[in-house]
């Protein structure tokens, strides 16, 4: 019996041990790996300047930071804003009590509210109103991400309070509107995917649309207010970009159309090729399928190119000047030349004191165009509402201004004629082309 007990075990323990021995053959011999010495390793530090701050201006003065309407913000948040303050002679002090506001607005140079979570009374804002229009400066800060959260425990809703509803009383409405935003897909028709031409519409058009139904009603109301849409000149491979903002340029003209009983004026502005990181990216999408080098696609566009700071102001000058363009598509560099901050040059072979023209003979013909052009208008005003419409919109766009402001700058070439006041003529800039290219446009209608 012990036998065979033995043998059982024998049996049972055996293969496990051939098996531990087939493994495990001897003591592992490791190789050594290189680690590194990190004893002697140092981190880099990043670079710092050495150069010592501009002595500060001393201003004195009080800054009163808003803290009593729940302010979504802590005091550290805003040391070095105080540190500055302290640095230029002035004080920080907080309004933690809403009842003090009017007696701490009289001592105070600025005003700063910072993302406030309950709404400002009546009173309130028309303190702080008062306060600015009496030089006080207000700065108004607002974080989407530090809203307030509210429970109904009865209706069993959530409700989410933003700062910005709490700090728009606050301030003035918006009265200009520039549809800047873009997205510039590239490519064959063919070849963009239906995804990006769906991107690019709501984007370059909804967008827009969606803009103009927000802001106009508020404008309209006030009876005041600027909206512009920007335009884009391009063919080949830019289909999915140019379409909508072509659309665009339909757009200002249809509410240019709606809003022509009003003072809320609608246009079109074309910035002209700005070397922004966006036109940069497009471009050198657009190049190869020309098969041009970047640099040689600019050189081809020369002519057009402005810096960011000129299409800036064009944008600007085009705000202040929009009753005179209202419905028109125009250029930043128009904008800049309508208000005297850019002087094209001349043509090449003609000289800036080239002879003058026989002024007999310009002052006639100035008259003879006015002359035709009040005739046609008076004959415009007569025809049916859509004729009409059409005829004085479509003047408009080939002359570059509407039939009253040609009629006055004719008026006004008319007295320089008569004066030879040259240096009044060359600083006005009439462009007269671009009624002689309405006239040409006539011309090809007529010829059907």
């Amino acid at each position: 019996m012990k036998k065979k007990l033995a043998l059982a075990l024998v049996i049972l323990i055996l293969p496990a041990f051939i098996r531990g021995a087939w493994f495990y053959r001897g003591t592992a011999e490791r190789p050594q790996i290189a680690t590194p010495d990190f004893e002697s390793f140092t981190a880099p530090q990043p670079p710092v300047g050495n150069a010592e701050p501009d002595e500060a201006k001393q201003l004195g003065g009080m800054v009163l930071v808003d803290f009593s309407h729940n302010n979504r913000f802590v005091m550290t948040e805003i040391g070095a804003l105080s540190d500055a303050v302290k640095q230029r002679g002035g004080k920080v002090e907080l309004n933690s009590d809403s009842s003090l506001l009017e007696f701490q607005l009289k001592s105070a140079s600025a005003y700063i509210v910072i993302s406030p979570s309950i709404l400002f009374t009546p009173y309130e804002i028309q303190l702080v109103k008062n306060f600015v229009q009496q030089g006080g400066r207000l700065m108004v800060f607002t974080d989407a991400a530090r809203n307030v959260v509210y429970y109904d425990f009865f209706s069993d809703t959530v409700s989410v309070y933003g700062d910005v509803d709490a700090v728009n009383p606050l301030l003035d409405p918006f009265d200009i509107v520039i549809n800047n935003a873009t997205v510039t897909p590239m490519g064959a028709v063919w070849d963009v995917p239906i995804d990006r031409w769906d991107y690019s519409y709501r984007v370059n058009l909804r967008g827009p649309v969606l803009l103009a139904g927000e802001f106009l009603p508020a404008m309209i109301n006030r009876n005041d207010g600027v909206f512009i849409t920007v335009s884009s000149v391009g063919q080949a491979y830019m289909g999915a970009y140019e379409c909508f903002k072509i659309a665009q340029v339909h757009l200002a003209a249809t509410l240019d159309a709606e809003l022509e009983n009003t003072d809320v004026c609608a246009l079109t502005i074309g910035p002209g090729l700005v070397r922004t990181p966006g036109a940069e990216a497009g471009i050198a999408q657009l190049a190869p399928l020309y098969k041009k080098t970047i640099e040689e696609f600019y050189e081809m566009s020369r002519d057009h190119i402005l810096t960011d700071e000129e299409a800036g102001v064009g944008f600007a000058a085009a705000v202040v000047l929009a009753s005179q363009f209202r419905g028109q598509e125009i250029s930043s560099r128009q904008a800049l030349i309508a208000a005297g901050i850019y002087t094209p040059s001349p043509p090449a072979g003609r000289s800036r004191t080239a002879a003058h023209p026989d002024p007999v003979a310009t002052l006639t013909l100035c008259r003879q165009v006015a002359g035709t052009l009040k005739e046609q208008s008076d004959g415009w005003s007569r025809r049916s509402l859509f004729e009409r419409q059409w005829m004085f919109r479509d003047f408009k766009k080939h002359a570059g201004m509407p039939v009253e402001q040609w009629l006055k700058a004719l008026s006004k070439l008319e007295s320089s004629l008569e004066d030879e006041d040259w240096d009044a003529i060359r600083e006005q800039d009439y462009h007269v082309q671009t009624l002689a290219e309405y006239y040409e446009h006539l011309m090809v209608l007529a010829r059907g």
